[in-house]
């Protein structure tokens, strides 16, 4: 299946001669889960990074910012915009982060970096660069929605300026922060009900739809042992990333295999065709109590317009052969992306 990619991906390569790159711009809050979404987006030679927006979520603001920059020029993206984000959810208190990315959220792999982020705030970066792309611009969201929020409530045209938007949020059965909350949906619970309804087309791929794609320990173990001396950016961070991974949520929720969220939603948004999605009616509890931060699903109606889908399952082989792409392609020298 690999094979298959590196086959579908040399197409893109020639398709990019004639046709213009996907335009994206990531939300992200780094994360180690984020960082390698973030890869897989580099990674892809169809697609252009526009701009990162970094908000608090799995750390404090400083640290998804400084992530996010380090990433940046590690990558090699110098025509990638960084932008800083809002470091609390809209109504609740702030500081609802984790510690399972460590201290500083990469693991302790980050480094300070050289680069300044861009002067405008995250939520203004969201609508100049919709508006600059004329209704292509592409939306990867993997923390809490702050940001969106944000551009939503002071450009209500947003809604009409984004092609799509792929959210790792939710979940339609069981949470993985309360029994019914997923952790970004939990962090800013009326910023993700906000976005949920502001009729962008968008594909939510919740914990459940996201868990087919998780890994077992030996084949992470066999993702380490291949790609572990590579070079470039995958034997240098990516592999260490992958490495800390597999060490850190050993037995983590009495689960013997790991889910990379993040990565998977990367997935499910580069390559449609790994997504299993229907059209849903979605919300989230804003109300404080045990079900803060739930997501409410309601089908569509049979023939009703619905902009919003929700991923149900995705196919772990794409996700595998995606995932693998990704690696290689980090470890190709002729990329020209900057050491580590």
């Amino acid at each position: 299946m690999l094979e298959d990619m590196n086959t579908i991906h040399q197409h893109k390569e020639s398709d990019s001669c004639t046709h213009p790159a996907r335009k994206i711009l990531i939300d992200t809050d780094p994360g180690v889960d984020d960082a390698l979404a973030i890869m897989l987006c580099a990674a892809d030679p169809l697609v252009q990074i526009t701009a990162i927006t970094a908000v608090a979520g799995n750390v404090g603001l400083n640290h998804t910012l400084e992530n996010a920059l380090y990433l940046k020029e590690v990558l090699g993206l110098s025509h990638t915009l960084v932008s800083r984000g809002a470091d609390r959810p809209l109504v609740l208190s702030p500081g609802r982060v984790t510690t399972v990315h460590g201290n500083d959220g990469l693991g302790g792999l980050s480094k300070t970096p050289k680069a300044s982020p861009d002067p405008l705030p995250a939520w203004e970066r969201i609508y100049e660069t919709a508006v600059q792309e004329k209704g292509n611009l592409e939306i990867l969201a993997l923390g809490p929605l702050t940001n969106l929020a944000l551009a939503l409530r002071k450009h209500p045209d947003l809604k009409s300026l984004v092609k799509n938007l792929a959210i790792m949020g939710g979940s339609a059965k069981s949470g993985n922060v309360t029994e019914q909350a997923e952790f970004n949906a939990w962090v800013d619970p009326d910023a993700c009900d906000e976005v949920l309804h502001s009729g962008i087309p968008l594909l939510l791929c919740g914990l459940d739809g996201l868990q087919p794609a998780a890994l077992e320990f030996p084949e992470l173990d066999a993702l380490i042992d291949t790609f572990q001396s590579r070079g470039g950016v995958t034997e240098n961070l990516a592999v260490p990333i992958i490495r800390f991974i597999r060490h850190s949520r050993k037995g983590w929720g009495g689960h013997h295999n790991v889910c990379i969220y993040d990565l998977a939603t990367a997935v499910c948004f580069l390559h449609p065709e790994a997504a299993q999605a229907h059209p849903a009616h979605l919300s989230c509890v804003t109300e404080e109590g045990p079900v803060l931060g739930k997501t409410v699903v309601t089908a569509a109606g049979s023939g009703e317009v619905c902009t919003s889908q929700i991923l149900y399952s995705m196919d772990k082989q794409r996700y595998l052969d995606a995932f693998r792409f990704m690696l290689t392609r980090l470890s190709d020298p002729d990329l020209s992306l900057s050491s580590v």
